[in-house]
């Protein structure tokens, strides 16, 4: 059990703690904002699919090297969630688990403001933003597939800063990650989570991601020059995020 203080880490940035989120301890609000995306639950978890392509069958189970999400864990880490951050709260989820999440904050103290959705778009898009291909293809074929996923949104208190343009939804379209640049089974694009941390948090402000995986929350955030904290259980995933982090280069000011 470790328990990570605001004095421990004011001079540390882009930090990588190879630890489950059960045995980490937060002080109150020692993250300007937590986002992060834990596990679903067992009936999506168990649905996922990638494409297999033989005489028997085009797709496969994909295994998953993490336990999903029930009632409690979820109750458990939402209240891991809102007590460290200070700011606001978003957390991935399938649509189905959507209100779960936004109970479970609230639950824990937080404030639900709103969904927030990522349209997990194919490589190519019309003139119109229209989707042509979805990111998320439904093997089976007998289907449509599920081309989007829900950032649920909370915050600590009613006094709430969005840096984004207020005018615009939070509805973000990304391709999804392939190829030799998808290491994590649930990878999320990095360019998502720029524009979502560019919308939510300032440069020099912390962002803490308890389940950071393959690292894009954090190397999102070195990029806006922002200061990061993951906890990642893997220790295969803890390491290629740390690297991952360590070549990400902040952007250049205008």
């Amino acid at each position: 059990m470790i328990r990570l203080t605001r004095n421990e880490l004011r001079d540390r940035s882009h930090v990588v703690f190879n630890e489950a989120i059960e045995d980490v301890e937060v002080d109150d609000g020692i993250a300007d904002h937590v986002i992060t995306d834990p596990p679903y639950d067992d009936r999506t978890q168990a649905n996922i699919r990638h494409g297999k392509q033989s005489n028997t069958t085009i797709c496969a189970e994909t295994l998953l090297e993490f336990e999903s999400a029930t009632a409690e864990r979820r109750a458990r880490w939402a209240r891991w969630v809102a007590t460290a951050t200070r700011g606001w709260a978003g957390v991935f989820s399938d649509f189905e688990s959507a209100e779960k999440w936004a109970r479970a904050l609230e639950a824990a103290g937080l404030v639900y403001v709103r969904p927030a959705l990522w349209i997990r778009s194919g490589d190519d898009l019309d003139e119109n933003v229209r989707i042509k291909t979805s990111g998320a293809p439904q093997f089976t074929g007998d289907r449509p597939p599920t081309g989007f996923e829900v950032i649920v949104l909370a915050h600590k208190g009613r006094r709430m800063t969005w840096t984004g343009n207020f005018k615009e939804p939070a509805i973000y379209t990304h391709p999804v990650v392939r190829g030799a640049g998808r290491v994590h089974k649930t990878q999320k694009p990095l360019s998502l989570l720029v524009d979502i941390l560019g919308n939510v948090a300032r440069p020099g402000q912390l962002i803490v991601d308890p389940f950071t995986g393959a690292g894009t929350t954090q190397v999102a955030a070195k990029i806006l020059g922002m200061r990061s904290v993951g906890i990642e259980l893997n220790p295969r995933y803890a390491d290629y995020a740390r690297r991952r982090i360590a070549a990400a280069q902040p952007q250049q000011k205008a």
